[in-house]
């Protein structure tokens, strides 16, 4: 919030009215972050070459996030890396679209009963 001051200033031969703006800064809290040792180190060691500091950067990082209301980067895994998930989800997609094709069951106790025969 910024307020407008009349302020007189003195000076010799000159008495002049001016007005202004002083800014009340809000008080600024502190947040603790863990990460690994040599993480830290390389980001640290980013942020000099870019010219910032740490606290910059991630203050940096909140307000852009607030401001697009959204993660500001991608977040996700690349699935085509794992190839026994794709066999799963294959698999569960399959499962969905032809369930006539596989056994189903009554109960737990009936397929414990079965696949433990």
């Amino acid at each position: 919030m910024a307020l407008i001051k009349d302020v007189v200033l003195t000076m010799p031969l000159i008495n002049t009215r001016i007005k202004v703006e002083v800014i009340k800064m809000e008080a600024n809290i502190n947040v603790n972050i863990r990460m690994n040792r040599e993480l830290k180190k390389q980001f640290e060691a980013f942020c000099d070459e870019v010219g910032i500091n740490m606290t910059t950067a991630f203050t940096m990082f909140v307000k852009k996030t607030l401001r697009e209301h959204r993660i500001p980067f991608d977040v996700g895994c690349d699935r085509t890396e794992n190839k026994e998930v794709l066999e799963i989800l294959q698999e569960i997609n399959d499962i969905k679209q032809h369930p006539e094709k596989y056994k189903t069951y009554n109960s737990t106790e009936e397929m414990f009963e079965d696949v433990l025969k």
